[in-house]
């Protein structure tokens, strides 16, 4: 005869194999970054290609990338001087990525205040894929040249 008793033993047996399924899922497969980075090109304000800008301006920076799920990200973006290696940090912030490949164009803006020289254009995106893995993906980084 099945009581009381053995159903609630049940329903725990059932509940904790179903939460070793699951974080055994997370653990093992759902490890890969949502974010895959293709290609990208970088251009002046009027569409031409260039990597030279004057401080003050923007370029517009094109990018091709595939998300595999609804992906909320933070992405922190910075100017590395090349020779010196000092970081110039610009505005970053948090998106909703939709599922899918896209080639994106963004105006990034050159702060007025970086001085002459070769830089680097670095994006980090943050991201989560379950309770247990997290990490970075790095954009392919365009270096650019500040000129006076």
């Amino acid at each position: 005869m099945i009581t009381l008793q053995h159903s609630f033993v049940a329903a725990v047996f059932v509940a904790l194999a179903f939460l070793f399924s699951v974080n055994t899922y997370w653990l093992l497969f759902d490890r890969a970054p949502p974010i895959v980075y293709g290609g990208f090109t970088t251009a002046d304000m009027n569409g031409i290609p260039s990597t030279k800008f004057k401080a003050g301006t923007a370029m517009l920076l094109t990018r091709e990338f595939c998300v595999s799920s609804y992906q909320p990200a933070l992405i922190d973006r910075r100017f590395v001087n090349m020779d010196d290696g000092l970081t110039y940090a610009i505005p970053s912030g948090e998106v909703l990525l939709p599922p899918g490949c896209v080639k994106s164009t963004r105006a990034i803006p050159i702060p007025s205040y970086l001085p002459p020289g070769p830089y680097q254009f670095q994006a980090v995106v943050g991201y989560t894929n379950n309770p247990w893995v997290s990490g970075r993906v790095v954009a392919p980084a365009p270096v650019i040249e500040v000129v006076p």
